[in-house]
């Protein structure tokens, strides 16, 4: 309640309350529960994200040689992974059996199946 009031003919507009879910949120969200609320969900989501990465951490060897070797075997696996692959795309075909026929290029159009290209008009005036 104010405490002055007003005439009727200087009232511009009228408030009411036509976003009832979002009321209701920003009342929640206001209070300390909501903070509580808040703070909870944002705790909840990164232990969601960063649990696993810290218990696989935990179980990784202590040992620094262990890790060094284990990480060597995989780069090393990793190269001949990508070497083979290489390999695949990069070979050329296989030799065709006698008696099959030999793979070859698409045709180029030739210049009589090309449309032709208009020419520009011999006295210099524009089209």
């Amino acid at each position: 309640v104010d405490p002055w009031t007003v005439d009727p003919k200087d009232i511009e507009a009228v408030y009411v309350r036509n976003m009832n879910l979002l009321s209701t949120f920003g009342r929640l969200f206001a209070s300390g529960f909501g903070l509580m609320l808040i703070i909870g969900l944002f705790t909840f989501t990164c232990a969601a994200f960063f649990i696993p990465d810290i218990i696989k951490g935990l179980k990784e060897p202590v040992d620094p040689e262990e890790a060094a070797r284990e990480k060597e075997e995989e780069m090393t696996r990793r190269i001949r992974e990508e070497v083979e692959r290489l390999k695949r795309e990069n070979a050329p075909p296989p030799p065709a059996e006698k008696g099959e026929p030999q793979p070859t290029a698409p045709a180029q159009p030739s210049e009589a199946s090309a449309p032709a290209q208009p020419t520009p008009p011999q006295d210099g005036t524009p089209e």
